[in-house]
């Protein structure tokens, strides 16, 4: 089995001991965006004379807004890069004519234009992406759900169980060490990073066009627009306030962040943050909306976009740091983008509400697709369903093993994910991007 690398210094040897385990006898092919790494460096393309335009106008713009590098670039010099990239994969592909591709979670133009060629060519593409479930992991391109497994109903009535418990946290929020004063001293070395590490190590290895190097999170941001002595007086504790029977609960996510950037049906969701202000101000004033912020954002999102949030007489912004489950207690409707919290509704009998398809929300009749909320929403009926039978169809989508963080890849279940990933390039299953 020929299979083909995308890697980054800190990947490149999990990739290589995860596609052994794939195949053994696998050849491998390694492309990356930074010097020294891989077969084949994408900035001898990029800084080429040659691309290839293999995308329409709308894929094109697709691909741009979609990446938070290239939508900081004027629209001309974004479609360029596209085409350009573009050529370096047809390149590395007509060479290498790969099987499979393996890659992570893909989180920039050049892994979408990655995927999107793989398609193009009938190659299967794999990408890992953890999950809240403490020990599972997934195989998506794009969020959406691959069946690839049986799991049992013992399996689904035990993690019910974990999530349903009082005391529970997803793993996601198990790290309240993220606190508002670890923010600043990270949005500090952030912006010395932008300023003066990143242009100087684009000069020195001659990659002026490295993705990594331009992703700016905080370019013209002065630290006052983050940085709040007040902070804590924008939100309002659970506890503190009256619950009624038009509110509706609506957890944010962190930005940037991938799941937003590349899950979306739509690539206009990617402006998340811009997108959340029109869906509140297109929302029936009846509706309270309780938002939450998300806890590994507390500190790291402009004071700006809560005052927004705050001048809107239907939102209330509740504590970051207030525990999900006690806001769900007190409302039976919940609206998401994806996430977990959209499974502990669920498992909780509420009413979901959804702005985007996700990897769950076609596993239960009280899952409705919106585009605004309107005061009829409120009159929609739970439908009993059992959690067991929603569990087990969710976990059937979820592979039973670790995939670390990046900084510990290398401790993930490499073996049973390439089981898993082996199993899934046999089925061949048909794949579609948004």
């Amino acid at each position: 089995m020929r299979i083909l690398l995308y890697t980054r210094p800190n990947s490149e040897e999990f990739l290589r001991n995860l596609a052994r385990e794939v195949s053994s006898d696998c050849e491998l092919f390694e492309i990356s965006d930074f010097k020294g790494h891989g077969n084949i460096w994408a900035g001898n393309y990029l800084n080429g004379k040659q691309d290839m335009t293999l995308f329409d106008d709308a894929i094109h713009e697709n691909i741009r807004l979609r990446c938070r590098f290239l939508r900081s670039l004027r629209v001309e010099t974004a479609y360029r890069l596209i085409d350009k990239y573009s050529f370096f994969v047809h390149t590395v592909f007509e060479k290498f004519k790969p099987d499979l591709v393996l890659s992570q979670l893909p989180d920039n133009y050049c892994m979408d234009i990655i995927q999107r060629v793989a398609l193009m060519k009938g190659v299967v593409f794999a990408s890992m992406v953890d999950e809240f479930i403490s020990g599972y992991s997934r195989l998506s391109l794009r969020g959406e759900r691959i069946k690839i497994r049986e799991s049992s109903a013992e399996e689904a009535e035990n993690i019910i169980k974990q999530l349903t418990n009082k005391d529970y946290k997803s793993v996601y929020a198990t790290d309240v060490g993220n606190t508002y004063h670890k923010h600043i001293k990270y949005i500090i070395r952030r912006k010395l990073i932008e300023s003066f590490y990143y242009p100087l190590k684009k000069k020195m290895e001659g990659d002026p066009w490295n993705y990594h190097y331009n992703t700016i999170y905080y370019k013209g941001t002065h630290i006052s627009e983050i940085v709040n002595k007040n902070i804590e007086k924008i939100f309002v504790h659970i506890k503190d306030i009256q619950v009624d029977t038009n509110c509706i609960y609506v957890p944010l996510h962190c930005y940037p962040e991938a799941t937003v950037d590349y899950y979306g049906d739509d690539p206009k969701y990617a402006l998340y943050e811009d997108f959340m202000l029109d869906v509140v101000k297109n929302t029936d004033q009846r509706i309270r909306l309780l938002i939450k912020e998300h806890p590994a954002m507390y500190g790291a999102r402009k004071i700006s976009f809560y005052k927004k949030l705050n001048e809107m007489d239907n939102v209330v912004l509740l504590h970051p740091y207030d525990n999900s489950n006690e806001v769900l207690k007190k409302c039976k409707y919940v609206l998401v983008f994806s996430g977990s919290v959209g499974v502990e509704a669920l498992i909780r009998k509420k009413i979901l509400f959804t702005l985007t398809n996700n990897y769950y929300s076609d596993l239960s009749p009280n899952i409705h697709h919106v585009s605004r909320l309107s005061s009829e929403l409120l009159d929609i009926d739970y439908i009993p369903f059992d959690n067991v039978i929603f569990m087990k169809n969710l976990l059937d989508g979820l592979m039973d093993c670790r995939l670390c963080d990046q900084s510990h890849l290398l401790q993930s279940d490499i073996k049973e994910m390439g089981g898993y990933i082996r199993k899934y390039y046999e089925s061949m299953p048909l794949q579609k991007l948004n």
